[in-house]
């Protein structure tokens, strides 16, 4: 009796001891699981709010996108003004020196013949400016044209050319003018419209979609001119279309 009674309590204490261990496995098996699904959680955590944060970068960047175009649109304004004042001056200037420094008869005979006042560089380069900002295309574009066919070497021959190509943009006739603001960096090279000429022949290739030739002609500019009010721009572009 006493031997069956030992032999009863070894395996309760088998038993028990066997049911310990599993317990034991068990939740150390589910603690395990606890962990690497918190880790997880974290994991997700993090990747949503990457996301959040991207989405608030790429809306800033819209934002000041949006800011840059419309400083540039400015300046362009600005631009258009400085330079109808600037040929105001100097035909303003050179009316006073003509009164101030009459010729003499003698003086008068050696030389050609004055030129008719519609064809006085200054005034006709106003006049074709006026027509433009009046919304007279066709008379903006005969007026320029007829300023670079009598005065190719005069000091405004670069701004007349480029403000052609502005009036075809404003045509929305892109073909021709990426043309003619091609034209001013390959005819005045060192004249002062050749970055604006550059970035304006960029967007004019962006909308006739070829980008190859737009992407060389901004990263042309941002190259040559760096520090120009135009590269900026150019920058801008390039990332919003690559």
């Amino acid at each position: 009796m006493i031997m069956k009674l030992s032999l009863f309590n070894f395996k309760f204490k088998t038993c028990t001891s066997c049911t310990l261990k599993f317990t034991g496995g068990t939740l150390f098996f589910l603690f395990f699981l606890f962990i690497i699904s918190g880790c997880s959680a974290r994991q997700n955590q993090t990747s949503n709010d990457d996301k959040i944060e991207l989405k608030l970068i790429e809306k800033r960047l819209s934002i000041v996108e949006d800011k840059i175009d419309k400083v540039y649109n400015r300046l362009s304004v600005i631009q258009f003004m400085v330079d109808d004042h600037e040929q105001k001056l100097k035909v303003s200037g050179n009316s006073d020196i003509s009164d101030q420094n009459k010729e003499t008869k003698a003086e008068k005979s050696k030389k050609k013949p004055e030129e008719p006042a519609g064809l006085n560089p200054n005034k006709l380069y106003s006049k074709g400016l006026n027509f433009l900002k009046e919304k007279q295309y066709k008379s903006a574009l005969d007026t320029f044209d007829q300023f670079l066919d009598k005065f190719p070497e005069n000091s405004l021959a670069d701004n007349a050319l480029y403000w052609k190509g502005e009036t075809y943009y404003t045509q929305k006739e892109y073909s021709k003018a990426a043309e003619t603001f091609k034209m001013v960096t390959e005819k005045y090279p060192d004249g002062s419209k050749c970055p604006d000429a550059l970035l304006k022949e960029g967007y004019s290739y962006i909308e006739l979609s070829e980008t190859k030739k737009a992407e060389q002609t901004l990263q042309k500019l941002i190259k040559l001119y760096p520090f120009s009010s135009a590269a900026p721009k150019a920058e801008v572009k390039l990332k919003e279309i690559f």
